[in-house]
């Protein structure tokens, strides 16, 4: 990957790129004109504003759908960690109810993200280094860098051949994945891949519960709405 930085967390599988074109930058908020506060207690003005040009498969109208329903998704999501207790034990273990209250609380604050922040979404083209695994083995998915102060969202060009919310690996999964990431739940990347993300909830549910996808693939299979 190019340039000083590397991502801290971030999805990777072996996809090959499709062509999509994309453009560089857009900034959601779905809210009218505000005053936000941040996580850090700093206010700042929060304008909804969208600058896109991912063309093709990737439009703006996409986008938005895929950032507008998210709220909602994580609170059905809350509801599900109450009535889907062997898909809670399956991707996140025999949890006691401290950690049952720590992995709803995780989710409301999740999904609170995406009131009380604008989200700012970066669409990679198939040329832009910043896509490349650091073992240079696969390309990226999606990327974010917890540490900053707002929430950017980096969508590589393997992302946008995801289907939209159905299966796992799903766009909307993955981005729950990577806000997942931010304060204040700001989960790891303990394992990735289904299979291993079963194995860490049957070893050890304290380090599932940090695990960003543990929280994927448990939405995934509950969602049924």
């Amino acid at each position: 990957m190019g340039g000083p930085l590397s991502p801290e967390y971030a999805v990777a599988f072996t996809l090959k790129a499709n062509d999509v074109e994309a453009g560089e930058y857009a900034s959601l908020s779905g809210q009218s004109p505000r005053l936000c506060r941040p996580y850090d207690g700093l206010p700042r003005a929060c304008k909804p504003q969208i600058e896109w040009d991912c063309r093709e498969n990737f439009s703006r109208t996409h986008v938005e759908n895929l950032h507008s329903g998210m709220y909602s998704k994580m609170a059905k999501t809350r509801n599900a960690i109450k009535t889907e207790s062997q898909k809670v034990k399956e991707f996140f273990g025999n949890l006691n109810s401290d950690q049952l209250k720590i992995l709803d609380s995780s989710m409301a604050k999740i999904g609170s993200l995406y009131r009380s922040q604008v989200i700012n979404y970066h669409c990679l083209a198939p040329t832009d280094g910043r896509c490349s695994n650091f073992s240079g083995n696969s390309p990226i998915i999606a990327y974010v860098y917890p540490s900053w102060r707002y929430p950017d969202v980096f969508l590589c060009p393997p992302f946008y051949r995801f289907p939209f919310d159905h299966g796992f690996d799903s766009q909307v999964g993955t981005l729950l994945h990577e806000s997942s990431h931010f304060r204040p739940v700001q989960t790891e990347d303990v394992v990735y891949g289904v299979e291993d993300t079963r194995n860490l909830a049957r070893s050890n549910s304290q380090r599932a519960i940090r695990n960003a996808d543990s929280y994927q693939y448990f939405y995934e299979s509950i969602r049924n709405w």
